[in-house]
């Protein structure tokens, strides 16, 4: 499913529990919805979505199962970014005027 009209968006938390860690990234482009798990240890997985509703319970349960097994939440990024092209002003908007 495309998300039209949707900015990419990317948001990533990072838990941990004394030398073990796992990050859950979720990854947003025209394409889907990604939610990707690494950790603990080598273990790694990706589940891709079609719906945010969908991926917001499954990523809430997934944090609530790795606070349950003694893991911590240590950092939440999030990353926006627009879908490109030319700024508003273009290469004039820079120019220093007299």
């Amino acid at each position: 499913m495309a998300l039209e009209g949707a900015a990419l968006h990317r948001t990533a938390w990072l838990f941990t529990r004394g030398d073990s860690s796992v990050t859950m990234s979720v990854s947003e482009d025209d394409s889907g919805i990604a939610l990707t798990v690494l950790g603990p240890g080598a273990a790694t997985a990706t589940y891709r979505f079609t719906h945010k509703n969908a991926l917001t319970a499954f990523t809430q349960a997934q944090e609530q199962k790795l606070l349950d097994e003694g893991f911590q939440l240590q950092a939440v990024a999030e990353r926006r970014a627009g879908r490109g092209g030319p700024r508003p002003g273009g290469p004039e908007r820079r120019r220093v005027r007299s």
